[in-house]
Formats: C-alpha cells, structure tokens, sequence
C-alpha cells in the first residue's frame, strides 16, 4: 500500500485498485479455514487499502468503498477477537473507527449520525485494550481519533447535546496529550 500513499494523480487510483485486487488474490489462498489470521490480517489490509480509496474517490463512489472496508473490517472481527488476538482486535478496531468516522462525514442525516455513533463505539472498545499503560502511543492515537469524532458529532448536533459532545472531545485530546507531549513526541503533540 506504501507505493500508493506516496504516489500523485491518476497513479494512485491505479496503485491503489492493483493493491485491491492483490488483497483479493490473497483471500483465495488464506482462507478463514485453513489460514484464519492470515486471512483477518488480509481482510484489515483490504480494508485499509479501500478507506484510501474511498478518501481519494470521494462522492458516491468514496462512499461505496468506505461500506466495503467496513465490511472488510467487521469480517477481520470474526478472528481477530477480544479474547484470542487482542492487540490485532484493538487494531481492526480503531481501523473500523477511522472508515466510520470517514463514512460518517460523508452521510447526510441520520444516518451520518448513527455511522458517527458507531465510529465512537469501535474507538472506545480499542481503548478496552489499547491502555495508557500497556500501549500508551497507540492508546493516544485512539483517544485522539476519538476526540476528533467527538468533534464532528457535536459540531453535527448543536446545542445542549453538541456541547456535551464538543466537551467530550476536548477531555479526550487532553488524554492524548498526557502521552503526546511536546519533548517526547513532537509531531503528534
């Protein structure tokens, strides 16, 4: 996917559609029989290729693509769980967070709400493993996201609730301040 991210114009739509097909190719060697993890870790990648696809495409075309990574993800979910493969779960999770939030941004109504509401879901159930303590820079980068979520529902919402929201958001990016600090991690901070 490196080569895709880095790439300009036309080029990357290609890059990106050849990582896609490449991903499917790999689904029909790592089965969920044989290969579980192999196949979920396919799945998350699949996944991860299609958001970048669907924020490059944007429009009707953005939001198909956002729904086939979710399905992606979610499919991920069903090896990567809690209980067996926690920080591979965490992961797919944050990930589902981030096309759901993209997702989200692009929905109109309630339904944009309700995607917005589920990418708060899929952020807080990373945070359940992805601790300060145990993972504190991946904890940060889920509260962050979280917060900039937060952000949109309450910016969507307005009034009494957005404001609760809004506030929300803030705590959050203070947590992830708490580990993204000026002197160790500048860039983030």
């Amino acid at each position: 996917m490196g080569i895709g991210i880095r790439t300009a114009g036309d080029r990357i739509h290609r890059h990106l559609g050849n990582a896609v097909d490449a991903f499917r190719a790999a689904l029909t060697v790592y089965t969920k029989e044989q290969l579980p993890q192999d196949w979920a870790m396919a799945q998350n990648n699949l996944g991860n290729v299609l958001q970048e696809q669907g924020i490059r495409s944007g429009g009707e075309a953005g939001t198909q693509l956002f729904a086939q990574a979710v399905e992606a993800y979610q499919v991920a979910l069903t090896v990567r769980t809690k209980d067996q493969l926690p920080q591979d779960w965490a992961g797919t999770q944050n990930n589902l967070g981030l096309v759901l939030w993209n997702q989200g941004a692009l929905t109109s109504g309630e339904a944009g709400t309700q995607l917005l509401a589920q990418a708060v879901e899929a952020y807080q159930a990373a945070l359940t493993v992805r601790t300060k303590d145990q993972l504190p820079q991946d904890w940060a980068k889920t509260q962050n996201n979280l917060g900039l979520v937060l952000h949109d529902q309450g910016i969507r919402s307005g009034g009494e609730a957005g404001t609760q929201l809004l506030a929300q958001a803030v705590a959050a990016y203070r947590e992830a301040l708490t580990v993204y600090t000026q002197a160790a991690l500048p860039q983030q901070w």
